[in-house]
């Protein structure tokens, strides 16, 4: 019963557009941002000083980044960003 009730939850905030978890440390524009700094060479501190973020929080969405293009086949982003780490 309990389990019923907690899945027609998430089915209702789902419909209302909602999703659970953590929101994002960083928006898509400082993704942006960051995802041009380090094709420039910089360093994931001075992102981070840049965008407003951590490092870990910067070094986390370039990798998702980096990973969704390396799945899609595209694997020149992938060594650019690990050559310079």
């Amino acid at each position: 019963l309990a389990r019923e009730r907690t899945m027609l939850g998430l089915q209702a905030a789902a419909a209302r557009g909602q999703r659970g978890g953590r929101p994002a440390a960083l928006a898509p524009e400082q993704v942006k941002v960051a995802r041009q700094l380090r094709e420039e060479g910089r360093s994931f501190a001075e992102i981070a000083r840049a965008v407003g973020g951590s490092k870990s929080s910067v070094h986390r969405a370039l990798t998702k980044y980096v990973t969704r293009f390396e799945v899609n086949g595209d694997t020149s982003a992938y060594s650019v960003a690990h050559e310079r780490s």
